[in-house]
């Protein structure tokens, strides 16, 4: 019989050797740079010594634009019937709602004295309406619809908030209750629309000039003209058009000088002239000075600030393209600071503490006709005002 064979040993499983977790060391990571912490977004140069600080209002084209008396708000009038309004208190300029309810172009703008909470508006369909600026009622205080037969051009309050003047189309001067909005007077004697207007400082004397360059200056309490300055050179007739008008109007801050702004028109239709700024004695009627602020291609002032510095701040529009940020000693003969870096001015306005002001313009790529077309999206992007912020420097002078 055959020898049985024992079974064959199982393989013995060999356990691994017992390690130290602790001492395993993790694989070196590979070296990483930090993150590039993003480069801060560069403000345009060559407003020195303006420091520029920003931008804002990137929605609609504005007629103008103004820093509420206690600087807290900037208020500006659309072209397409609204009141744009915005916080000022800090840089963000944060949008508030809107107030609706105007017609066409909202080219009147003007604040009662500190105090009053109170804005006029007008526009281009003749319609004059308060609001209180500092509540979050879009509802006027009054409404006047038609306080002008067509286009009401500038309204102004007077130094005491009591009273307000308005002028128009329809070559009217009027006087308005600010409380109530009811018609006090009208000032007849001007033949040509009605452009501008304004108080004098004290409150007795108000100013108003129309397309023709006549400016005429009325006693207020009477009621009744004292006497009419010559700004016809603002002027020119031609078979396009009438162009030109005593269309700024501001009393320097002691009352002495009146200073009448516009354009020496050469030609009507595509209008050209240089942008000119006369002053007057308001107790004679003479002429004493004239400014001629650029080149034929410059075209309008549109407005006027006066500095507690001694100092105007003046702004122009001309050609598409072209504008002109000036200042200007009333006893130099230049502005002893210009640019032209900001397309197509038409308003300027200065804060409460003297140092900052504002000014409105129009979108770089405007080329004057019409929308512009996006390079990269190929679609037409609206017209629009930005509404550009500076800071003075100590050396012009704060607010007295």
């Amino acid at each position: 019989m055959a020898e049985a064979k024992a079974p064959a040993a199982k393989p013995t499983a060999t356990k691994p050797a017992a390690t130290n977790v602790a001492d395993k060391k993790p694989a070196a990571a590979p070296a990483t740079k930090p993150a590039a912490k993003p480069a801060p977004p560069k403000k345009p140069s060559g407003y020195e010594p303006l420091t520029y600080v920003k931008d804002f209002n990137d929605r609609l084209q504005l007629c103008g634009a103004r820093y509420s008396p206690c600087g807290k708000f900037v208020i500006g009038g659309s072209m397409i019937g609204s009141v744009l309004r915005w916080d000022a208190t800090t840089d963000d300029f944060a949008p508030l709602p809107d107030w609706t309810g105007h017609g066409g172009f909202v080219s009147g703008l003007a604040f009662g004295p500190k105090g009053s909470n109170r804005v006029y508006t007008a526009d281009s369909w003749g319609r004059l309406r308060a609001y209180d600026y500092t509540t979050k009622n879009d509802k006027p205080l009054w409404d006047v619809a038609d306080a002008h037969a067509g286009w009401l051009h500038t309204v102004a309050c007077s130094p005491d908030g009591k009273t307000i003047a308005t002028c128009g189309y329809d070559q009217a001067v009027r006087l308005w209750d600010a409380a109530t909005g009811k018609k006090i007077a009208d000032l007849p004697g001007h033949k040509w629309d009605v452009l501008s207007v304004e108080f004098s400082p004290d409150g007795k004397t108000l100013a108003s000039g129309d397309l023709s360059g006549l400016v005429k200056l009325w006693d207020v309490a009477a009621k009744k003209s004292i006497r009419d300055l010559d700004a016809a050179f603002l002027y020119v007739e031609n078979r396009l058009q009438d162009v030109g008008g005593a269309r700024v109007l501001r009393f320097t801050l002691d009352g002495k000088t009146l200073i009448v702004g516009g354009t020496a028109p050469k030609n009507g239709g595509n209008v050209q002239g240089e942008p000119t700024l006369a002053l007057y004695d308001p107790q004679t009627g003479k002429q004493t000075k004239k400014f001629k602020l650029g080149e034929a291609k410059d075209i309008y002032v549109f407005d006027v600030v006066c500095h507690p510095g001694g100092y105007w701040i003046v702004v122009t529009s001309g050609n598409p393209g072209s504008g002109q940020l000036l200042l200007l000693r009333p006893g130099e003969e230049k502005p002893f600071f210009t640019s032209t870096k900001v397309a197509n001015l038409h308003s300027v306005d200065l804060h409460a503490d003297g140092r900052r002001f504002i000014v409105t313009a129009i979108n770089p790529a405007n080329a004057g006709n019409g929308a512009v077309k996006n390079k990269e999206t190929a679609k037409y992007v609206s017209n629009f005002s930005p509404i550009k912020v500076f800071e003075l420097p100590e050396t012009f002078g704060p607010a007295a």
